[in-house]
């Protein structure tokens, strides 16, 4: 997770990684909410069409915390991943 990053920072974040990835889930293709749209969370609970930031390579795996290790999730499949993998190797060409 990381809730240790601020908002202004994770806007950046998700700024960057819509650009370069469109806004839409990596895993199911569901559309997220647009940035400019972004609703203030304040009881912990996100909308499942909520950008999320999930690393490809998980940090538990040695993956870093660098654009080039992240994706757009939506909360569920964020949460859900277990040992599902992506192949973005095209995304490095």
């Amino acid at each position: 997770r990381m809730s240790y990053i601020g908002r202004r920072e994770k806007t950046g974040i998700l700024r960057v990684l819509y650009e370069r990835d469109g806004r839409n889930c990596c895993w199911c293709s569901k559309p997220l909410i647009e940035l400019e749209s972004l609703p203030m969370i304040t009881d912990g609970r996100l909308p499942a069409d909520y950008p999320t930031i999930e690393h490809i390579i998980k940090r538990s795996h040695g993956g870093r915390n660098l654009p080039y290790n992240y994706r757009l999730s939506c909360p569920p499949c964020n949460s859900n991943r277990e040992k599902r993998e992506l192949d973005f190797t095209s995304s490095f060409l």
